[in-house]
C-alpha cells in the first residue's frame, strides 16, 4: 500500500469505527510486520502481528500523520518484539532470583507448611487490581513480564515492582511466623 492519500484517508475511516478499513490497512501492511518479526528472529511472528495491530487499533488516536501508518505500525512491531525479548529476559531473571532466594531461606521441612500457608494468605489478601492481577498472573497463570506489561498497559519497571513488593510481603510475613515458632535458624538474605 503505497499511496500515502489513500492510506491517511483509510486511517481516516479506522479513526471514525470502520474496521473493514482497518482490515484494509491490515491487508496492506502485514507483510512488512512479518518482515520485522523476522529480522527481529521473533520465533512466535503471528502472535507479533497480532498484537502489533491489537496495538495499532487500539492507540490509533496517536498516530499524528495517517499518511505514515507503515512506518508506524512497524516501529509497534519493533517495540513489541524488544518487549518480548526484555519481558523474557526478565522473567527468566526473576524466577532465578525468587528460587535463589527461596533457596536461601533454607525453609526446614516442617515449616513448608507455614510457607504455602503465608503465601496463600498474602494472595488472598491482595485486592481486586492491578497489583493482584499482576502477581497471580505471573506466579500462578504462567504469565511473562511482557505479557503483563501489555494485558495491563503498564511499564516494565511497574510490573516487576509489584512482583517485587510480594516477594518482600512474603519474606517478611514468613520470617515473623518462623521467628515466632521458634526457628530462628532461618537466613532471609537481603531484606
Amino acid at each position: 500500500m503505497r499511496d500515502p492519500k489513500v492510506v491517511a484517508e483509510l486511517v481516516a475511516r479506522c479513526a471514525a469505527g470502520d474496521r473493514s478499513a482497518f482490515r484494509v490497512l491490515f491487508d496492506g501492511h502485514v507483510g512488512l510486520v512479518r518482515r520485522v518479526a523476522r529480522e527481529l528472529g521473533e520465533r512466535e511472528g503471528d502472535e507479533l502481528v497480532q498484537e502489533t495491530f491489537v496495538r495499532a487499533w487500539s492507540h490509533l488516536e496517536s498516530l499524528k500523520a495517517p499518511a505514515l501508518f507503515g512506518a508506524w505500525v512497524s516501529t509497534i512491531a519493533r517495540r513489541v518484539a524488544y518487549a518480548r525479548t526484555r519481558g523474557q529476559k526478565v522473567t527468566d531473571e526473576a524466577l532465578g532470583r525468587f528460587a535463589a532466594e527461596l533457596d536461601e531461606t533454607a525453609v526446614p521441612p516442617e515449616s513448608e507448611d507455614v510457607a504455602l500457608v503465608v503465601v496463600r494468605e498474602l494472595l488472598d489478601g491482595l485486592e481486586a487490581g492491578p497489583e493482584r492481577d499482576t502477581v497471580t498472573g505471573f506466579y500462578l497463570d504462567g504469565k511473562t513480564v511482557a505479557d503483563l506489561m501489555v494485558e495491563q498497559a503498564a511499564a516494565k519497571g511497574t510490573i516487576t515492582a509489584r512482583l517485587s513488593r510480594f516477594r518482600a510481603r512474603v519474606k517478611r510475613r514468613l520470617a515473623a511466623r518462623l521467628v515466632a515458632a521458634g526457628e530462628t535458624h532461618l537466613k532471609l538474605g537481603s531484606e
